[in-house]
């Protein structure tokens, strides 16, 4: 069997340079995403602050997409639709809270008593 020492003295830089330069690129896209959900997060309160509900819910679901994972976007969502009469959609969001798996014990109990007001 013959191994040719220079194709490991290449590969292996050239590896790590792409290994980092994908990585990068990753950490980039992740500090986009996370300045964006804070600005539609900040237009939506400043809505409801004006108590227009509407663009609100546009600006929390806008909110809610860029950044999935956060709880509390969900149950303000959920609330908005019920405090419009959008039983159903309350009722969606709040199960959608319940079906995550990562969901803590306390917010598990406040989606299924949100859900139980829907």
């Amino acid at each position: 069997m013959d191994f040719d020492l220079t194709w490991l003295l290449w590969g292996l830089p050239i590896a790590f340079g792409l290994g980092w330069l994908a990585s990068r690129l990753d950490l980039r896209q992740l500090r986009i995403e996370n300045r964006l959900a804070p600005k539609a997060y900040f237009r939506g309160l400043n809505f409801l602050l004006n108590e227009q509900q509407d663009q609100a819910i546009d600006a929390f679901i806008e909110a809610v997409q860029n950044d999935p994972d956060t709880s509390e976007l969900h149950f303000a969502l959920g609330n908005l639709f019920r405090r419009r009469g959008e039983y159903e959609r309350a009722g969606r969001v709040h199960e959608h809270l319940l079906s995550r798996a990562d969901l803590s014990r306390a917010d598990r109990h406040r989606a299924q008593h949100d859900l139980a007001l829907d």
